[in-house]
């Protein structure tokens, strides 16, 4: 899906590199860029169609040590042209020991200095085949939107900008946003917008309302 950039502000961009046989499809990609739209916000998505969205192949056992690989892929595929635009995010093949579908380098400062997406694949493509009432683009959309949500600043208590009342609300069921820890929504791919009310007479937190567009990683921190 192509859309018009916003001249007056900063329109969100994604690189999406990949390891073999892992790639975000249209269908996913398109789910997350209209939640976007609906708010008026164009998310970019390259997956190969600006340049970027490269493929990897080799022994998958190099991936195993996931914060040393990502930033070793960023260091060498990773356009330095492309840092404070681009969010970087990196499907790969490896299973999760805990459960975890996503990781996000987070920096904890207000202007990101490192913040970029890492999605575990294979995790996510076997939960959608056990699962009648999920498939995997959807899941997939839901993951990659919780950890873009990350890094434009929709972070967990002890991160910058704070305070934030989401991810650790108390208000469980009325916060209907991918962001939410604490109630399975894996089916959802929007943030909330503070029009529910919650059982003290109050409203959820106002996901879209917080978000920080111009909030992308300005320099690597390579790990070596």
């Amino acid at each position: 899906m192509r859309r018009g950039m916003h001249l007056d502000r900063q329109d969100p961009f994604a690189e999406v590199d990949l390891w073999v046989n892992y790639r975000m499809q249209e269908t996913p990609q398109n789910l997350v860029i209209r939640a976007f739209g609906r708010h008026d916000i164009t998310l970019h998505i390259d997956d190969g169609c600006m340049g970027g969205g490269e493929e990897f192949k080799g022994d998958p056992k190099i991936q195993s040590d996931a914060y040393y690989y990502f930033y070793k892929v960023a260091e060498a595929h990773f356009s330095t042209s492309r840092l404070g635009v681009f969010h970087h995010a990196y499907i790969s093949s490896l299973i999760s020991n805990n459960g975890v579908l996503g990781l996000t380098f987070a920096s904890p400062d207000d202007v990101s200095d490192g913040d970029d997406i890492f999605i575990i694949g294979n995790e996510i493509r076997d939960i959608a085949s056990d699962r009648d009432d999920i498939t995997e683009d959807v899941l997939l959309a839901h993951v990659f939107m919780h950890e873009l949500g990350h890094n434009l600043g929709l972070v967990p208590e002890g991160f910058k900008p704070v305070p934030f009342e989401g991810i650790d609300s108390y208000y469980y069921a009325s916060y209907r946003s991918c962001m939410n820890y604490n109630i399975s929504l894996i089916e959802l791919i929007d943030y909330s917008d503070g029009s529910r009310r919650t059982t003290s007479g109050g409203h959820d937190f106002d996901d879209w309302g917080h978000i920080r567009l111009r909030r992308v990683a300005t320099k690597w921190d390579v790990v070596e």
